[in-house]
């Protein structure tokens, strides 16, 4: 089948930092911290992919932040995992 990345192109996304990963494995949260880049739409509310710097996806959430709050933030939690794909 196809990869399960090709199923959420059309989602803001996040790429978190290598170290997220073993948390996120558990579903913990992305916190603002372990966020290295986002898309422009993302929004507070909004499903969000969570992708590590090699474009795999690790997870989905709920994002806790949009674009613009997330670049002033710099703790507290980015998005909320509801499905770990890793």
């Amino acid at each position: 089948g196809m990869p399960p990345e090709t199923g959420v192109t059309h989602l803001p996304a996040i790429w978190a930092d290598e170290g997220v990963k073993q948390y996120l494995k558990h579903g913990s949260p992305v916190f603002v911290p372990g966020v290295l880049a986002y898309t422009s739409d993302l929004q507070k509310g909004a499903v969000t992919a969570v992708f590590d710097l090699n474009n795999n996806l690790l997870a989905i959430g709920i994002a806790e932040l949009s674009a613009d709050d997330l670049q002033k933030a710099d703790k507290g939690m980015a998005v909320k995992t509801d499905v770990v794909v890793m």
